[in-house]
């Protein structure tokens, strides 16, 4: 097990004990999702400079600008960054069209991008099909802000991206098996919103 891989389940590991501890003190499921955006960049930078030195190590640096895209854009996050300082100019910062149509460029980019890192490694057409066609059904119900079925279909895209990249029986770190892990977590954090 890598040390990117063991990250990830300390994290999925505390996410699941504060929920348990929630569960038996107060009835429900509940854990500290709403911080998952803020985790996301801290992680996927922790995960680039622990690899500096890997081949294609950048695509480990766009991964963290695709997780600072996604936290810019998150609602609560930029109201937990905003409590501190200047409230109004941080948000009309969050709030500018640029900064939005840029975050989902980036999300775009880095996850087409996924797709191909992916079949350049595999050389299995039909996983590039099937991973094309779930990104591009998941942009087209966030278009549409059926953002639950969003969720859904994106997640299935995580998941196929997680087995293929599993399949492969690769016994040495490499860009795909830390996209792997970054994945796993986004996964598993996006689903513990659903629990309680």
């Amino acid at each position: 097990m890598f040390r990117e891989q063991r990250i990830v389940l300390l994290i999925l590991l505390s996410f699941s004990i504060y929920g348990l501890r929630s569960w038996f003190s107060l009835g429900d499921f509940v854990t500290p999702f709403f911080f998952s955006k803020i985790i996301f960049v801290v992680v996927s930078l922790a995960f680039y400079l622990m690899n500096l030195s890997l081949k294609k190590s950048g695509y480990l640096l766009f991964a963290f600008a695709a997780m600072l895209s996604l936290a810019v854009v998150d609602g609560f996050t930029v109201n937990f960054i905003a409590k501190g300082g200047q409230r109004e100019l941080l948000a009309a910062f969050f709030d500018s069209k640029i900064l939005i149509y840029t975050s989902l460029f980036i999300f775009i980019g880095f996850y087409g991008t996924c797709i191909f890192i992916l079949q350049n490694a595999m050389k299995k057409w039909w996983l590039t099909s099937l991973l094309t066609a779930l990104f591009t059904t998941s942009l087209i119900l966030a278009y549409q802000s059926e953002f639950v079925y969003f969720e859904i279909v994106f997640g299935l895209y995580l998941l196929v991206f997680i087995i293929g990249v599993i399949t492969r029986n690769q016994t040495e770190k490499s860009v795909l098996s830390i996209l792997s892990a970054l994945f796993t977590l986004q996964v598993f954090l996006e689903l513990f919103k659903y629990l309680f």
